[in-house]
């Protein structure tokens, strides 16, 4: 009796690790994103998508993070109802860090797939969050950015919003 609690013990403490997986993912390989309704069916993989690069360090399965990327990228940039607004006071875009605009653009769409009004500044204070928690969270692999070190202060001080609300 002791060895079976034993093992639904250790078979307990294990199943975190288990589920912890992060390459569940699908990326779809030939993808047509032609007509409106190409972008609405494929609105769940973006979202699922979105999520595994917000949740996933930068350096983890780095080729399926480029197609989880240009996926995103292909539905974003030709979706008939989402036009995604880069303010340079917001966002960082340089070449030192380019994935933090890439999260930021993630961010700003997954916004707009939950969220159907798609009110500007919420999608981008998602952009904006989604860039701040990368850089957060991959900080040995940036480079110090000026732009996000602000915004983090800005952030812990309860301002962040305000900024972003003003250069929306």
């Amino acid at each position: 009796m002791k060895r079976l609690i034993f093992l639904f013990f250790m078979a307990f403490l294990a199943a975190p690790t288990i589920a912890q997986d992060g390459d569940e993912v699908t990326i779809p390989e030939n993808y047509l994103l032609k007509k409106p309704e190409h972008y609405k069916e494929y609105e769940p993989m973006v979202a699922n998508c979105c999520k595994w690069l917000m949740n996933n360090k930068i350096d983890f399965m780095p080729d399926r993070r480029i197609k989880a990327y240009t996926f995103v990228w292909d539905w974003m940039s030709g979706h008939p109802d989402i036009t995604i607004t880069i303010n340079k006071n917001l966002v960082t875009f340089n070449k030192k860090n380019p994935d933090l605009l890439i999260m930021f653009m993630v961010g700003y769409a997954l916004e707009a797939i939950e969220n159907e009004d798609k009110i500007e500044f919420d999608t981008q204070m998602a952009g904006v969050i989604a860039m701040l928690n990368c850089y957060t969270k991959n900080r040995s692999y940036f480079k110090k950015d000026k732009m996000c070190e602000k915004m983090l202060k800005m952030k812990t001080n309860g301002t962040l919003k305000d900024y972003v609300r003003k250069n929306s």
